[in-house]
């Protein structure tokens, strides 16, 4: 069906950025689970920001 209307293409960027969007929220997740039990969190936080920062420049190149 999605073939016939000429969408593949799009529709397999859209899947993959959703599954690239649920991976990151998946580690941001993990890491903010880390920062609540570590007593030094510095490096996690760094960690997030990076995540965090990739996640946003990837959403601006998807749109």
């Amino acid at each position: 069906m999605i073939s016939g209307l000429g969408l593949t293409e799009e529709y397999q960027l859209l899947k993959e950025s959703q599954e690239g969007f649920e991976g990151l929220w998946n580690k941001a997740a993990d890491v903010n689970s880390e920062l609540r039990q570590a007593s030094s969190a510095t490096a996690s936080r760094r960690e997030l920001g990076c995540i965090v920062k990739y996640f946003c420049n990837d959403i601006v190149h998807v749109q």
